[in-house]
């Protein structure tokens, strides 16, 4: 993918030189393949998240079914690895809804905006489900200055309250939510991609018509030109006539 992006660019770039500038959206290609190229970055991080995501509920499914097991230090790292990823993926779904706002402002494009939309969206619903279920504790989240500080407050605070098993519980519900939630977003950053590209295709496309168009417009005007004679600008010599001798 990434070699048909620079393939692409190199190709309208050279459109471009060709037309003499003429062919209109360069920087907004450039810009297009740069987000391209940055979602690529993203979606490798997002499935690094995803395994390391549901190797946490795997462990959350032992513990339940054996509380006696639960060490200390392994809820600690488990919290400390969710509210992570859920920091990460937040952060992730934020940069993308600014880059595409941003870019809509620029090029006036309204697959760009929607796209912010959906990101801005998906972040909001992220964060809410860290807010919802400390709601429900009595808690709130902006009490705390990160996710992993949140969740592991509402980690004991449910375990104080109702034991291991229902602390477990609610961190293997809340990693659950939050499985499928870097899943959408994943879905959603390769449904985005693949608009572009198509996008980046079709202009390529056009771009190369143009320029196609342009040069057999000068073939015809090559073929077609009249032939204008050449002045004989060498020195002439004239014979004197003496116009009185008889």
């Amino acid at each position: 993918m990434k070699k048909l992006i620079i393939l692409m660019i190199a190709v309208f770039g050279a459109q471009e030189a060709r037309s003499g500038g003429a062919v209109a959206g360069a920087t907004e290609f450039t810009q297009i393949a740069n987000n391209i190229q940055l979602v690529m970055q993203y979606e490798k991080q997002i499935q690094q998240y995803i395994t390391q995501a549901q190797q946490y509920a795997t462990q959350l499914q032992n513990l339940q079914k054996n509380p006696l097991s639960i060490m200390g230090s392994d809820v600690t790292n488990m919290v400390k690895g969710i509210g992570q990823i859920m920091s990460a993926g937040q952060a992730i779904g934020g940069s993308l809804a600014q880059i595409d706002k941003n870019f809509a402002s620029t090029f006036n494009s309204s697959s760009a905006a929607s796209f912010s939309t959906k990101f801005l969206n998906w972040t909001d619903a992220s964060k809410g489900t860290l807010q919802g279920a400390m709601q429900a504790a009595g808690m709130h989240r902006d009490a705390y200055s990160s996710n992993v500080d949140a969740l592991r407050a509402l980690y004991d605070e449910s375990q104080s309250r109702d034991g291991n098993l229902a602390a477990i519980q609610t961190l293997s519900k809340i990693n659950a939510k939050q499985v499928e939630s870097i899943m959408a977003l994943g879905d959603l950053m390769a449904t985005q991609n693949i608009a572009s590209n198509t996008y980046m295709a079709e202009q390529t496309s056009k771009g190369q018509a143009a320029v196609d168009n342009n040069e057999s417009i000068q073939k015809g005007f090559e073929a077609t030109k009249v032939s204008i004679p050449k002045l004989d600008t060498r020195t002439q010599t004239y014979k004197k006539f003496n116009f009185y001798s008889k």
